[in-house]
């Protein structure tokens, strides 16, 4: 346990060293959970926390629709396989709602094809279970660089140009 406690707190450290470097102030950005386990959604919310991370967790896809706002900057990390709405419907819905956000597809069973139509709604990334700490924060990462400073989670993004 002790060893946890010390890696946890090495890389809050970290990540508080090198935001500094970069000349930003903590991130605004919320991290959204959204997973109809308990025990993950819990754990990926305290894991977020403790790396200095605003996070809000969701049981189901729909839980997550009825509390989406306007004017929120965020990432979204999604279980693909949810009873009712799964994580792949939801990122479906949220494109055609003109919806940006960010997000990381995460499940226990991938295919490729789940994997290639995650990424045409708009999933960043798309990592399995069980999930690494590092693999983690740099799917994170990855997925909050995608949010241009102007946009806003709740409306249309411009894209930015991808260098060729």
């Amino acid at each position: 346990m002790d060893l946890i406690q010390r890696c946890f707190a090495d890389a809050q450290r970290t990540a508080q060293a090198s935001t500094r470097a970069a000349g930003h102030g903590p991130r605004p950005a919320t991290i959204f959970v959204v997973d109809d386990d308990r025990v993950v959604r819990e754990a990926l919310r305290d894991l977020l926390r403790q790396d200095g991370r605003a996070v809000e967790i969701y049981a189901s896809s729909e839980a997550f629709l009825d509390a989406c706002r306007p004017g929120r900057e965020g990432c979204l990390l999604v279980d693909a396989r949810m009873p009712g709405m799964g994580g792949l419907e939801l990122l479906q819905r949220l494109k055609s709602d003109g919806n940006r956000l960010p997000a990381t597809m995460i499940t226990g069973q991938a295919d490729v094809p789940m994997v290639v139509e995650a990424m045409k709604a708009g999933a960043a990334d798309f990592i399995e279970k069980p999930i690494g700490r590092d693999e983690l924060f740099a799917s994170i990462e990855h997925a909050l660089e995608h949010i241009p400073d102007s946009a806003k989670f709740g409306g249309k993004r411009q894209r930015r140009a991808s260098p060729v």
